[in-house]
């Protein structure tokens, strides 16, 4: 996390980690607490000026309207927010956000292409097999495809994995990403008929909310091996064995995790 985009994509995939633990505290002041810290990690990722992480806020919150129960209120709430935050945006942000129509334009997105084609041209001419990892941004390695131009990162998740890994190496890391979301809309099947394992249910939404965001947030940022998005994936390991185990006993004595404890 070495610049404003990653540490913006970050604190998004975060933020929905964070309601889940919200929505899990039986202590009025912690949600209250996490749920202020929530709203100023929104005003962090805005003020970032990221641009792909607002593609990916948008998103985000889209995804969390359509999986929301209550569409019209979360709505007023998203809407109210918004005009808190984006009221008091430098007219610099606005500018920003406005070259998203312009990218075609933009020096630093024309380096990012340059960084795609290496990866890509690389990727073919030495089927199926990458650059290895860091090999796409050599400049030894750069400077044979775009000899006068300066060497970029690939600043997207795939064609880094794709220059430093090939495509064998994509198609795995595209498989993990799809059996993750699988795996997270079985959990949700399972959870939604059990209300003992409703914190399942909740976390397996706001997993699924924070892999999105990774997917679209990294789309433009080289952060593949990002370490959230690897503990993400593993914690789907657990949680759908558990759903697997409860789906097949069909018993209903599963312990609440700590936060919702009374004890």
């Amino acid at each position: 996390i070495g610049n404003n985009n990653q540490l913006a994509v970050a604190l998004l995939m975060a933020f929905p980690l964070a309601n889940y633990l919200r929505l899990q505290s039986v202590n009025k002041y912690i949600s209250w607490g996490l749920l202020t810290g929530s709203a100023l990690t929104l005003v962090a990722i805005i003020g970032s000026y990221s641009r792909g992480a607002f593609i990916a806020l948008v998103a985000l919150l889209g995804a969390a309207w359509i999986r929301s129960p209550k569409k019209i209120l979360y709505l007023f709430w998203a809407a109210g927010a918004s005009l808190a935050v984006f009221q008091f945006m430098p007219q610099t942000f606005w500018d920003r956000i406005a070259t998203i129509q312009t990218a075609n334009q933009d020096t630093s997105f024309e380096g990012r292409v340059v960084a795609w084609q290496v990866a890509y041209r690389y990727a073919n001419d030495h089927f199926p097999w990458g650059a290895g990892f860091y090999g796409p941004q050599l400049p030894s390695l750069f400077h044979s495809y775009f000899p006068n131009q300066e060497p970029h990162a690939a600043h997207s998740i795939y064609f880094q994995v794709l220059g430093e890994n090939g495509y064998i190496g994509l198609l795995i890391y595209l498989a993990i990403l799809a059996i993750a979301f699988v795996k997270t809309r079985q959990i949700m099947r399972v959870a939604r008929e059990r209300p003992e394992l409703k914190w399942v249910l909740e976390l397996a939404r706001m997993l699924e909310l924070t892999l999105l965001a990774f997917c679209v947030g990294g789309a433009a940022l080289s952060m593949a091996y990002y370490d959230v998005f690897v503990l993400c994936v593993a914690l789907l390991v657990p949680l759908s064995r558990l759903a697997a185990e409860r789906e097949r006993s069909g018993t209903q004595d599963t312990p609440l995790p700590v936060a919702r404890s009374k004890s």
